[in-house]
C-alpha cells in the first residue's frame, strides 16, 4: 500500500490505519511525509497499474508523530491551553479551549495532539502543586509550599473522616436511645412520643397516687402502680443518659485522633479510657444517685 499526494504526485510506501473515521489516521513505515500532505490518495499496485482504492482530503495538520509513524487530522482548530489556579495562585487545572480568553494564563497554543490533549504535570504524586502563577509568570513552587499544601490536604481529609465518624456515632446513639430498654422481660421503646407519654404517666401517678395505664411494645395496655411506672421511666432515663454521655465523650476522643485509619477503626460500644472514661463515670454515678433518690421518694 502507498499514498500519493494529489498536489505534488509524491508517493510514499507506507501502511495506513484509520484511528477515527475520516478525521484521524496514522501512517506507519520507513517512508513517511515530513509535512501534512493535505489531500492524498491511497493506491495499490494491481498488475502493471497503480489503482486508487481510497482518498483523503483536508488532512492538513500533523496530530502526532514518531520515528516510524505520523498521525494526520483534518481538525484545523487552534487549541489554547490555559493554566487555572486556586486562591493561592497554585496551578491546579489545565483548560483546553478553541477560543481565546483574557482572564487565564496561556500556557501554549497550537494544533495537534500536544495542544488538544496536553500533558503537563501540575501536581506531584502526593498531590502537591508543582507550579504557581506570580505576577503573570509561571514559576515552580518551593518544597515548603508543597509540604504545606499536602499537610493541609491531609488535615482536611482527616476532618472529613472525623465528621463522618462523629455523625455515624451520633446516629448509633440515637438508635440505642429510641430502642429503649428491657424491663421485667418486656420491651419498652423510647421514641419521642414514648418519652412524653411515660413522663405524663409518672407525673399523673405522683399527683394522684393512682395506677396509670401504659403498655410494653406489642402488649395490651394495663394499669401500672407508681413505683413500677417510675422504675420503667428511671431505667429509660438512665439508658438515655448513658448513651448521650458515652456518645459525647467518644466524639471528643475521636477529635483528638491524628490519622484517618485510627478514626475509621472507631466503633460504637468500644471502651472509653482516660479522662473520657472518668467524665462518663462521674456523670453516670450522679445520674444513678439522682434516680435512686427519686425512686426512694416515690416508695415512701
Amino acid at each position: 500500500m502507498s499514498i500519493r499526494i494529489i498536489e505534488t504526485g509524491e508517493i510514499f510506501n507506507c501502511d495506513l490505519k484509520i484511528l477515527s473515521w475520516k478525521s484521524l489516521i496514522e501512517l506507519t513505515g520507513s517512508e513517511l511525509p515530513t509535512e501534512a500532505p493535505n489531500n492524498f490518495e491511497v493506491i495499490e499496485q494491481q498488475g502493471e497499474e497503480l489503482v486508487v482504492v481510497d482518498y483523503f482530503y483536508g488532512f492538513s495538520v500533523i496530530y502526532d508523530k514518531g520515528d516510524e509513524y505520523i498521525q494526520l487530522t483534518n481538525d484545523t482548530n487552534t487549541y489554547y491551553n490555559y493554566l487555572l489556579t486556586d486562591d493561592n495562585g497554585f496551578v491546579n487545572q489545565i483548560e483546553v479551549s478553541t477560543t481565546q480568553k483574557s482572564e487565564a494564563y496561556l500556557y501554549q497554543v497550537g494544533q495537534g495532539k500536544q495542544y488538544k490533549e496536553p500533558t503537563f504535570d501540575i501536581l506531584s504524586t502526593d498531590g502537591a502543586p508543582l507550579w504557581k502563577i506570580v505576577d503573570e509568570e509561571l514559576v515552580e513552587t518551593t518544597q515548603e509550599e508543597r509540604d504545606a499544601v499536602v499537610a493541609q490536604a491531609t488535615l482536611d481529609e482527616l476532618n472529613v473522616v472525623i465528621n463522618t465518624k462523629c455523625q455515624e456515632i451520633s446516629n448509633a446513639c440515637g438508635e440505642y436511645i429510641v430502642n429503649g430498654i428491657i424491663f421485667n422481660n418486656m420491651h419498652y421503646p423510647y421514641e419521642l412520643d414514648d418519652q412524653n407519654n411515660i413522663l405524663n404517666c409518672v407525673n399523673l401517678a405522683r399527683q394522684t397516687g393512682l395506677e396509670v395505664p401504659y403498655h410494653a411494645e406489642g402488649e395490651a395496655c394495663r394499669l401500672y402502680a407508681l413505683d413500677e411506672i417510675f422504675a420503667i421511666y428511671a431505667n429509660e432515663e438512665l439508658n438515655l443518659t448513658h448513651h448521650v454521655t458515652y456518645n459525647n465523650q467518644l466524639r471528643l476522643w475521636i477529635k483528638t485522633l491524628t490519622t484517618k485509619e485510627e478514626v475509621e477503626a472507631v466503633t460504637y460500644g468500644m471502651d472509653l479510657t482516660g479522662e473520657y472514661l472518668e467524665t462518663y463515670n462521674v456523670i453516670m454515678t450522679q445520674t444513678q444517685a439522682l434516680l435512686e433518690s427519686m425512686i426512694a421518694s416515690v416508695s415512701v
